[in-house]
């Protein structure tokens, strides 16, 4: 298929940036290079039409190895400075820690890549008192990060002071935002005023750590920002208008590129807008104009740009969820859907809605394994949830885009409020939707540390599919075709999906020819299952021995538990902190507020307790905390 040709490029871009960031040894560095080049060989030899396949693979593998390490190299050693300016290039957003405090993304003057800076609570007067954009000095101490990256360091600023404010595009996406901010506030109900910012123009700010959370834990959080699925309702909405006024092809698609440009405009231009810029246009590509370039085609270039333009997207779980839901929707929706199709058929259930059902399946499917091993649990109720928000998802996106466009026009007359009031209604469904979602007590499940997650609902996942298709095969009937026409490129769009099809016919005719074949599989299938069952009911012996990490009679480690009256003082107890080795945990003493429904980590996860409000929490040697009541 022509459209899968640079997908071995693009892997080839990403797992070797992948491999140098992490640091590997040379020797296996040298060892894996060895192998593609044998494999490379060999299909040279093999096939004369894999030459430029070899070529462009080998191109591409060291570019991008190439600028990584001129990136790297630029940052060995480690800056060590205490005062830098640079470019604020994300707004302050709350630390998640009770310490309280800001983090954003900064690009510092000399080092190639953005670093993130952890800001104290008193380090700023406001998180409106610096903006995204403006150029910052910083009294800083620099950290070694606990995680692989270009340059693997976090700054810990104690001040900061503005420099130059935004200007340019950037100003221009902070006078939008707060201009939206403030009709929001005015015209729409408490239940949507932080939903809104979110969808349209990916503002987070105004919605509590609990609202993050819910939408979190219901497979929500992609509708609460920006992401790539609201920029590709919003291309495809602005191509549907197109075409009813009879506009042509080509008007239909510079539309939707307008629409596009206007979009980053007034959302502005930080990693993870244009990520979903990006990905969004591969949506889109799949949707309306797969004749002219294939969407597997489209999502391998995207990923080879964002990784030459960014190296540390190569190891950003952003990233991977945004590509790998791309990949579900574009190639193994459309085998969801035929089964779909097959087994309600009786029930004349409206296309759109199976549709629907099988983008959430196939997006899930593809996700949840990056979820487990991102979060060490995943939502249960994420198909169920996106089923519900589908049909609100457009009206917030583009009509809410509309009311940040309408805030502009200056004068005594809202113009924005008839759209804020339109949008109203759509996103107070999406919030009680996942308030409605939450509320189950199998909203979420808890699972394994490490690779044992993923592979606990991959074995999961497989189960549910080989029961579908069991039923399809058992009661399914003849099945509807993949796409009926009424797009640009309807026939190309089947190809992907066609061909899995194909391809899973022809291993099924093997596998059912091959009695032993089948015992085995099923076999493996079978104990697979046990283990992760086992797994969520047990755990670990080598990781979680039951044995408390701090023992608070311990004279051993007594040196070593941080103690705090408030969690206000957290983080300046941890820069006077003397001890050569960093503390186990930290303990506040203060017994106001409410209990935790979850446990509680600094930035570079020390566990902080709360005894006299959450009672008996016991930490393992892995680091997960369970309070004796269950509550987390």
């Amino acid at each position: 298929m022509r459209e899968l040709r640079l997908v071995p490029s693009a892997a080839a871009v990403w797992f070797c940036t992948w491999l140098i960031i992490m640091r590997f040894p040379a020797a296996l560095t040298i060892a894996i290079f060895a192998l593609a080049v044998v494999v490379a060989a060999w299909a040279f030899w093999r096939h004369s039409a894999a030459r430029g396949q070899v070529l462009l693979v080998s191109t591409a593998s060291l570019a991008t190895t190439v600028l990584t390490k001129l990136r790297m190299n630029l940052c060995d050693p480690l800056p060590s400075f205490t005062q830098v300016s640079g470019k604020l290039i994300t707004d302050l957003r709350p630390l998640r820690s009770r310490g309280g405090g800001w983090h954003a993304l900064f690009a510092a003057d000399g080092i190639p890549t953005r670093v993130p800076v952890m800001f104290k609570a008193n380090a700023v007067e406001s998180p409106d008192a610096i903006q995204q954009g403006s150029r910052v000095l910083l009294q800083l101490r620099v950290q070694e990060a606990d995680r692989a990256a270009v340059c693997p360091v976090v700054f810990r600023a104690s001040k900061a002071e503005e420099i130059r404010p935004p200007r340019g595009g950037d100003a221009f996406a902070n006078y939008v935002g707060s201009r939206f901010n403030d009709a929001v506030q005015n015209y729409v109900g408490k239940d949507s005023q932080g939903l809104i910012p979110g969808m349209v123009l990916g503002d987070t700010s105004t919605q509590s750590p609990e609202e993050l959370q819910r939408y979190i834990d219901t497979g929500l959080s992609h509708l609460s920002a920006v992401s790539g699925a609201n920029l590709a309702v919003l291309t495809t909405a602005v191509v549907m208008l197109m075409r009813m006024l009879g506009a042509g092809l080509k008007a239909q698609l510079i539309a939707a590129a307008f629409s596009v440009v206007v979009f980053v405009i007034l959302v502005g231009t930080e990693p993870s807008v244009l990520r979903a810029t990006v990905t969004g246009m591969v949506g889109f590509i799949a949707v309306w104009s797969s004749s002219r370039m294939e969407p597997l085609h489209a999502l391998s270039l995207a990923i080879i740009g964002l990784i030459l333009w960014d190296s540390d997207m190569a190891l950003s779980y952003g990233f991977a969820l945004s590509v790998a839901a791309t990949i579900g929707i574009v190639a193994v929706h459309p085998w969801i859907y035929q089964l779909l199709a097959r087994l309600l058929a009786r029930w004349r259930i409206p296309d759109i809605m199976l549709r629907a059902l099988a983008v959430a399946i196939a997006a899930d499917i593809m996700t949840i394994p990056i979820i487990a091993l991102m979060a060490g649990r995943v939502p249960t109720v994420s198909v169920l949830a996106n089923v519900l928000a589908a049909p609100a998802v457009a009206p917030v996106t583009v009509v809410g885009l509309l009311a940040a466009v309408l805030v502009l026009i200056p004068g005594p007359i809202p113009w924005a409020a008839p759209a804020l009031w339109i949008v109203q209604p759509f996103s107070w469904w999406i919030s009680k939707v996942s308030i409605w979602c939450d509320q189950f007590s199998f909203s979420t499940l808890v699972l394994p540390s490490g690779w044992r997650g993923p592979l606990t609902v991959i074995v999961v996942y497989g189960w549910i599919l080989l029961g579908l298709h069991g039923l399809v095969a058992r009661y399914g009937i003849t099945p509807k075709p993949l796409s009926q026409g009424g797009g640009v490129g309807s026939e190309n769009r089947r190809g992907v999906g066609n061909a899995l099809i194909a391809t899973r016919v022809r291993w099924r005719r093997r596998l059912s020819n091959t009695t032993p074949r089948k015992a085995l599989v099923s076999g493996l299938l079978i104990g697979a299952l046990g283990m992760s069952v086992w797994e969520l009911q047990q755990p670990s012996r080598a990781a979680r021995s039951g044995v408390e990490v701090v023992k608070w009679q311990d004279p051993g480690n007594a040196h070593r538990i941080l103690r705090v009256a408030q969690e206000k003082d957290i983080f300046d107890a941890l820069d006077n902190w003397q001890a050569a080795e960093a503390p186990l945990v930290i303990v506040v003493e203060d017994a106001s507020g409410a209990p935790s429904i979850r446990p509680t980590v600094t930035p570079h996860g020390i566990p902080v307790l709360y005894p006299h409000r959450d009672g008996v929490v016991t930490i393992y040697s892995d680091g997960t905390q369970r309070a004796r009541d269950r509550r987390f």
